[in-house]
């Protein structure tokens, strides 16, 4: 719910006001953003289910298809930049050309997965957790209208690192299109598919492809990531 709060003030922070959509301070803001949260369960969901180890190029694709198809219905259009292993997203949404650019740094692959280590039927279907005592007890998701459990842990293979920080740009992108606003800057989105790879092909694409450096040169830049163990030790998300 962190990072859905700092996706939306981030694209809120230069936005013309409405009224019906202002925060007025934190507490509004993490309102917003916990109805957006449970809003966008399912979204999250059905990305969770989708397979993402970079050294099946197969399962790559379906991710590629399903984020193109996303970015695309919120006005974005999707360059395919071809690699020697899997390509590079570029999804843009040029507000208005004489604004400056945002790049927002995503990553859409996961690391390989023991699922016999997985306390559940698939680390491909998320489940939802709460902590019971030194362990973890399975929940039923909520249902329209439910309130999810402040607790509550969603279980699945990147989750937070980092399909996670996808699904919550995705949502803050839906909070705005409700509030009949737009973001005061030119969004610029690049999806990398080998990262847990040590994405070998990334340096080579911006120093050696003048066309693609072109396109993804912007005016500032971000990297989403919330994790919360494992080697990338944050407790907030990172920006």
């Amino acid at each position: 719910m962190k990072l859905v709060a700092l996706c939306t003030s981030l694209l809120l922070a230069a936005a013309p006001v409405q009224a019906e959509c202002s925060f007025k301070d934190e507490a509004g803001l993490a309102s917003a953003a916990a109805d957006e949260a449970h809003r966008s369960l399912p979204l999250l969901r059905e990305l969770l289910s989708i397979p993402n180890d970079a050294h099946f190029p197969e399962q790559i694709a379906k991710n590629i298809n399903w984020i193109s198809g996303q970015f695309k219905r919120r006005g974005f259009s999707i360059q395919e930049i071809k690699t020697p292993g899997s390509p590079l997203l570029l999804a843009s949404r040029e507000i208005d050309p004489r604004l400056p650019a945002i790049l927002v740094y995503l990553q859409a692959d996961g690391q390989p997965v023991d699922e016999s280590k997985w306390d559940q039927s698939s680390p491909f279907e998320p489940v939802l957790k709460v902590r019971d005592g030194a362990g973890w007890q399975q929940r039923s998701w909520p249902e329209a209208g439910e309130i999810l459990e402040t607790e509550a842990r969603i279980f699945a293979r990147s989750a937070s690192d980092a399909k996670g920080p996808i699904a919550m740009l995705l949502a803050a992108l839906d909070r705005l299109a409700d509030c009949k606003r737009q973001p005061s800057f030119n969004l610029k989105i690049v999806l990398d598919f080998e990262e847990e790879l040590g994405s070998p092909n990334l340096p080579q694409v911006v120093t050696d492809n003048p066309d693609a450096s072109r396109r993804i040169c912007c005016s500032f830049s971000t990297v989403l990531v919330t994790t919360l163990t494992g080697p990338h030790c944050f407790s907030v998300p990172v920006v």
